[in-house]
């Protein structure tokens, strides 16, 4: 195990950062009334911020830091797979997010589980929740361990 030296400043760096972060989580939970409103954020944000929203969501440090080393190494092959995002997000938006649209006109919904728990009942609510939540710790466990070996 690597020998981490924190020092004082780096210390109250952090746990004033997590402290603002927790003081801005109970300031902003007080807007929220409903799961409508904390999901989807009353359905008031305009199209422009939805979209920066996704082109973040895409773009992490990941694409500045490895993709960069990882091309130098291995001749762009896995940056190749990312040119394909552009067309993705078109076929997104012209063809998926209009069937989308109806649906949603139709049986307003706020997350995936309850669209599915309406559609296939809460037993398959439940069983999706569960096997996302053991997804993700397994993912986190594999690479703590992969990390250490």
């Amino acid at each position: 195990m690597p020998n981490l030296n924190v020092f004082g400043l780096d210390l109250v760096t952090l746990l004033g950062y997590l402290a603002i972060m927790a003081l801005m989580g109970l300031w902003f939970s007080r807007r929220n009334v409903d799961t409508e409103q904390y999901f989807v954020g009353g359905r008031s944000f305009p199209g422009w911020a939805i979209g920066l929203s996704m082109v973040g969501t895409s773009i992490s440090s990941v694409t500045f830091l490895a993709f960069p080393g990882d091309a130098y190494k291995t001749a762009w092959l896995r940056f190749l797979p990312n040119l394909m995002l552009p067309l993705a997000v078109l076929i997104a938006a012209f063809v998926f997010l209009p069937l989308l649209e109806g649906v949603m006109q139709r049986r307003p919904t706020n997350t995936s589980n309850n669209a599915s728990a309406r559609r296939c009942g809460s037993t398959r609510r439940s069983r999706s929740s569960w096997r996302s939540s053991a997804g993700s710790a397994s993912s986190c466990i594999w690479s703590r361990w992969s990390c250490t070996r």
